[in-house]
């Protein structure tokens, strides 16, 4: 059983980590080329149970499970960033530009479709819909997380297309 919850927090923290360190350092070490190489593998493993809609299953590979919008919003976040880490410094991601099942040349219109998902479960008072709702997160709903994961998610997309010339595949 693949739990959503944690994986997802993971590549937050790393992307940002690594993101942040390569922007000041421009020297990339072993522990963080290690770092990159887990969050890949990680994002790609999550990545296997992505729906058609680009949504996801509560519990990844069981079907029977309610689908959540929020691993969709943290892993579409992830892709912004690691695009962005791309962006200033190519060589960090070189080994994961034709990487199997998860080509670099599709992460952007993966986050995208990702991030249309998510704003589709976005009602009309902007609550994200469908994620893990509180206080027991054990079925849809709503919750503060499912909200900060939106905004997140934006920010990155935002920063990921005004660093870098624009969208490539995405039309905005």
């Amino acid at each position: 059983m693949l739990v959503r919850e944690s994986n997802a927090h993971t590549h937050a923290v790393v992307s940002n980590a690594v993101l942040g360190l390569f922007k000041r350092e421009r020297a990339l070490g072993d522990q963080l080329r290690q770092c990159i190489d887990i969050l890949v593998r990680t994002v790609t493993a999550c990545l296997r149970h992505m729906r058609p809609d680009g949504l996801f299953h509560d519990v990844l590979d069981d079907d029977t499970t309610f689908v959540e919008t929020n691993l969709a919003q943290q892993l579409a976040y992830t892709l912004y960033r690691l695009l962005d880490l791309h962006a200033h410094a190519p060589q960090a991601l070189a080994p994961y530009v034709d990487f199997g099942e998860l080509p670099m040349a599709g992460w952007e219109q993966l986050a995208e479709k990702m991030r249309l998902a998510a704003v589709e479960n976005t009602d009309e008072w902007g609550l994200v819909r469908n994620v893990c709702g509180s206080p027991r997160f054990a079925a849809p709903g709503t919750a503060a997380e499912g909200q900060a994961w939106a905004i997140m998610m934006e920010v990155a997309r935002t920063q990921y297309l005004s660093n870098n010339r624009g969208p490539k595949h995405i039309g905005i």
